[in-house]
């Protein structure tokens, strides 16, 4: 039997503001496609900031994903440098991240 991926598809980054004019009262996120991933009301005195989160979400999946494939020590395991237990912390938190966007079983 194959292995199935469980993830959530989403449009392929990056992701971007389209530049919609402001008489329409919302930012438009979308990839390289012509549909929208989301739209962000402007009325939102944070729609400019919380668009750019939404746009850079793509790429802070790549950064989590590249984290949570850190090896996590094991035994034998030497870190070159900085606090082991911090860098377990950010591998841990980099794959509670992703798995909160798998689709749930």
């Amino acid at each position: 039997m194959e292995a199935t991926d469980t993830r959530t598809q989403h449009t392929p980054g990056p992701w971007r503001d389209t530049g919609i004019p402001k008489k329409y009262d919302a930012i438009q996120i979308a990839g390289d496609g012509p549909a929208a991933v989301c739209l962000v009301h402007r009325a939102n005195r944070n729609a400019e900031a919380n668009a750019r989160l939404i746009a850079s979400a793509p790429a802070l999946l790549a950064a989590l994903e590249a984290i949570a494939a850190l090896p996590d020590g094991g035994s034998g395991y030497v870190w070159s440098k900085g606090d082991h237990g911090q860098r377990l912390y950010a591998i841990d938190i980099a794959r509670a991240a992703i798995a909160s966007k798998e689709t749930p079983k």
